[in-house]
């Protein structure tokens, strides 16, 4: 249920954040990128959000409470949203 709500959140948003999220959607799903540095994993997934315009960067953070807050309702553990962000909810 909370996949459906999230994947609903990003039908609804702009196109410049339904390709940033597929970009960092493809960063992340490699295995290999568990291997890099945390630090620089940050720094590359970051660089993919910094590129957004102002407005995009907005709706991005937006979306990431909504979907953090959607998850604290439903009880949804903790570990899925500690780490990180939307994201990281969507490759559960």
């Amino acid at each position: 249920m909370t996949q459906e709500y999230i994947k609903g959140l990003l039908a609804a948003a702009s196109v410049s954040v339904r390709t940033a999220y597929s970009e960092i959607k493809s960063l992340t799903s490699q295995p290999s990128f568990y291997y890099i540095p945390k630090r620089q994993r940050y720094l590359m997934v970051n660089k993919i959000v910094t590129d957004m315009s102002a407005t995009g960067q907005t709706e991005m953070m937006s979306l990431n409470k909504k979907a953090k807050a959607y998850c604290r309702t439903a009880n949804v553990s903790k570990h899925f949203f500690r780490r990180g962000s939307v994201f990281k909810l969507l490759f559960l």
